[in-house]
């Protein structure tokens, strides 16, 4: 799958995931691209768990209760960390955004699908329940899960805004 191919072919995977393994070789293909993303002052303040033990993956589908939590072979949970530039600002919303965007490309072009979940751990309890599973350390911040395998089932994909909508040119 080409580029342009790959970006119009993401999408928003909220069904049942096949059981089905993500193989080894995608594992690293998709977190090397994670990692290759664009990070302010280049500090690569963004960092990925990826989740492939039962036991963990069926404790985060009781904290975060869905289909694809449910029937995930993998979660990648995306962990930021609070770095001050000399400037005195921090990038790590836009470093976690930039690598997540990255992620989401490489997990179609290998073939899986995904979901970029960080609206449901945002609740403290959530949160808390989430930290303590995955040992997060202090100064890390839980930002992101990541469901990715084959999809199951055919899911219907949002009707985006046409391109005149959201585009303009000034020459």
């Amino acid at each position: 799958m080409d580029f342009f191919d790959v970006v119009n072919n993401r999408f928003s995977y909220r069904g049942v995931f096949k059981e089905q393994p993500v193989l080894y070789d995608d594992k690293i293909k998709i977190l090397q691209c994670a990692t290759k993303a664009p990070s302010g002052c280049n500090l690569e303040t963004t960092y990925f768990v990826a989740i492939t033990n039962k036991e963990i993956l069926n404790a985060i589908s009781e904290i975060v209760p869905a289909v694809f939590t449910k029937t995930a072979p993998m979660i990648i949970a995306v962990l930021t960390e609070n770095i001050i530039t000399k400037c005195d600002v921090a990038f790590e919303l836009e470093d976690y955004a930039a690598a997540v965007e990255n992620l989401l490309l490489a997990v179609t072009a290998c073939g899986y699908a995904s979901v970029w979940l960080d609206g449901v751990i945002k609740p403290e309890q959530r949160q808390q329940k989430l930290r303590k599973l995955l040992n997060v350390k202090d100064n890390m911040v839980l930002r992101a899960l990541l469901p990715v395998g084959v999809p199951a089932e055919a899911y219907p994909r949002k009707q985006k805004k046409s391109f005149e909508d959201r585009v303009s040119f000034i020459d």
